[in-house]
This record gives structure tokens, sequence and C-alpha cells, in this order.
């Protein structure tokens, strides 16, 4: 069902991929020279690799003064050599990850990749001396909870929370989430409260080593965590470039981080 309805949705969008071509061209390539450039990480299979064109991560990417570079997983033999050129790293959603990274349900084939999980595993190890600013976006953030030694719980049998965080072609996932006081999250959108928009049947039970800084008003499902041994790495289970061009305070996200990266700028 999962598979159906993502792919639903990208045939849905996909005559409207098409007239945003020239846009897509000027948020990839249209400002590089002048801003830092951001590594989003996204899936090769269908129908996940429609995240090739990742309008949203671009838009946001575009607006906050940066521009994008696609990592997927044909460049792990190369994978240095482009965090090298990048100042930054978007970890995106999509694909569950492998049950036995987390001691999770056994899942469909089809809901997982791992040849991605090797690659964004490898793209945190390696950013612990690289350093540099990371974004990690719903699956993103299950994977950074993981690699941080914390675990996950799964929304199937818990239909309540599943209605909540989850959505289809007739309802958004829409629901309010608490900021936390005194957290990176809190300083970068200047919010107590914000609606979110969610597509996950995961989500973090327990953070690891990594500090909470959002949980989910309705349900105490963990919203968002962070990193305080990393200068800037920060994990939201929500979509916030979905609902960034339409909401200063989700674009605020993408600004934090080009901000940042500009420290790191090659």
């Amino acid at each position: 069902m999962h598979k159906i309805l993502i792919l639903l949705l990208a045939l849905c969008g996909l005559p409207l991929v098409i007239v945003a071509l020239p846009l897509i061209w000027l948020f990839r390539f249209g400002n590089r020279r002048r801003g830092p450039l951001i590594a989003v990480a996204v899936s090769s299979r269908w129908p996940y690799f429609l995240q090739y064109l990742r309008i949203p991560y671009d838009f946001a990417v575009w607006r906050a003064g940066g521009a994008t570079l696609t990592i997927c997983p044909a460049d792990m033999d190369k994978l240095e050599n482009i965090l090298n050129r990048v100042s930054g790293i978007i970890l995106t959603g999509g694909q569950d990850l492998a049950p036995q990274l987390h001691d999770g349900l056994k899942l469909t084939p089809d809901l997982l990749n791992f040849e991605r999980d090797k690659l964004e595993l490898r793209i945190l190890k390696l950013n612990e001396n690289y350093n540099l600013p990371m974004l990690c976006i719903c699956r993103g953030a299950q994977l950074l909870t993981v690699f941080n030694g914390g675990k996950l719980e799964c929304y199937d049998e818990h239909h309540d929370k599943l209605r909540r965080h989850s959505s289809n072609l007739f309802r958004l996932g829409k629901h309010h989430t608490k900021i936390l006081p005194g957290t990176k999250l809190h300083k970068i959108l200047g919010r107590d409260a914000i609606e979110v928009m969610s597509f996950h049947h995961h989500a973090a039970r327990h953070p690891g080593r990594l500090k909470i800084s959002a949980f989910a008003v309705s349900d105490d499902c963990i919203e968002a965590v962070e990193d305080q041994q990393r200068d800037w790495t920060v994990g939201v289970q929500w979509h916030p470039e979905l609902q960034a061009p339409f909401s200063r305070t989700h674009q605020r996200l993408f600004d934090a981080l080009v901000k940042k990266a500009h420290s790191h700028l090659k």
C-alpha cells in the first residue's frame, strides 16, 4: 500500500514536473556560484528515484541562497570526493530502514533499499570528521537516531498514531508539535509549537546519544532530535520541504542550514 501511494502521487505530479522543468534547472544550477553547495541524498529505485527531481528540496535550498547536488547509492565509491566539494548535507525521506538496523519488523523488500542504507550510514560516519552541517528529514532522522544508538518504534498496529502521522490521497497527516526551549531547533524556528505534515509509520522511541528537541502534542511521538556533539546536526520527523513554500517557519530550517554551510564554503 505504501508503494502504491507513492506511485500514484508520483504519476499525479508528473505533468506538473514536466511543466516545471525550466524551474528545476534554475533551482539546481542557476545560483551554484554564489552560495554553498548542499548534498541531497536520495534513492535510486522506482518509484523513489523520482526524488532525483527533488523540486521541494531544490526550491527550499535555492530560496535560502544555496544550490544542491544529488548523492545516490551509485556514488559510494566517490563519496569522499563529493563530501570534499559540498558545504552541507540533507538526508531525505523515502524508504524504510532495513529492520536489522533497529530490531524492527520484517518488511516487504520493495520498501527497503540496503544500498541506500549503506550509503547514508557511510555519510554519517564520514561526517564525524567533516563536521558538515546536516539536516535529516523523516527517514533521515530515523537513520540519525539509529546511528547514534537510538531505537525506533512502528505504528502499524497503533492505528490512532498511524492515522495522525501518515497520509493518503484523501488526507494529510497534519498535527501540532511542541518545540522544546533551549534547543537548537527552538532557536532556528523561533516558535514554541508548529503544525507539521508527516508521512511515516516509524519514529524514534529512544534517542540514544541525541537530544530530543520536539514532541507531537497529541501522543508524545518524538518529532525532532539533534546531535550535541556535532556543530549543526538536526533531524526532524516531518517534511519541512513540502511546507516551506507556504510557511516561513519551515523555510527557516533550510535558511539555517545554508547559513551554517557558509562557514564550510568550498
